[in-house]
């Protein structure tokens, strides 16, 4: 089975790192969530408190095929994190599947792994020359989504380059959406 680490932290966007978990669950990809900052009790930027399943001290990065960040205003203290830079460096430089939502792609920015096309949200677009205004653009192995109202494409993408095309499209009659 198919692993794939999602790092929490204070301030994350829920929807954003909700929606990309559930779908990747239930097409068994096995979705494991670390929390960054040193709590497994994780809130959301709307208040929404979760339990993170590792601290990220503890995560074995040799076992994840990728990773990936959830946007919100969180996003601005990983910036500074080197350990999460570090993280972000290896799954890169190991070209496994590294993945960022919304605001997001500002920290692979930071971190030296942002593909040379890409997308994000309009309010760190200015500072990341050359953004797109796709709402998914994969490079590489390299998956940004430009904000909420992405969410369910950028899932997409990432359950294809995981999976199947095949997978994706089962996924969506399960679910019933439409585009």
């Amino acid at each position: 089975m198919k692993q794939f680490l999602v790092l929490l932290f204070p301030g994350f966007e829920e929807i954003e790192a909700f929606v990309p978990i559930d779908l990747l669950r239930r097409v068994q990809v096995n979705v494991v969530t670390a929390s960054v900052n040193g709590s497994r009790t994780v809130t959301g930027s709307h208040g929404i408190a979760c339990q993170a399943e590792q601290l990220l001290e503890s995560v074995d990065l040799d076992a994840y095929e990728g990773v990936f960040l959830p946007g919100g205003p969180g996003v601005m203290r990983l910036k500074e994190s080197e350990k999460v830079q570090s993280l972000l460096r290896f799954f890169y430089e190991k070209k496994r599947w590294v993945a960022a939502l919304c605001a997001a792609p500002l920290v692979l920015h930071q971190a030296g792994c942002l593909s040379k096309t890409f997308t994000a949200h309009c309010c760190v677009a200015g500072q990341l020359e050359g953004c797109t205004n796709l709402p998914v653009v994969c490079d590489g192995h390299v998956i940004t989504g430009r904000g909420p109202g992405a969410v369910f494409p950028f899932a997409f993408e990432l359950i294809r380059k995981l999976t199947s095309n095949e997978v994706v499209i089962e996924l969506k009659e399960s679910i019933h959406y439409e585009e």
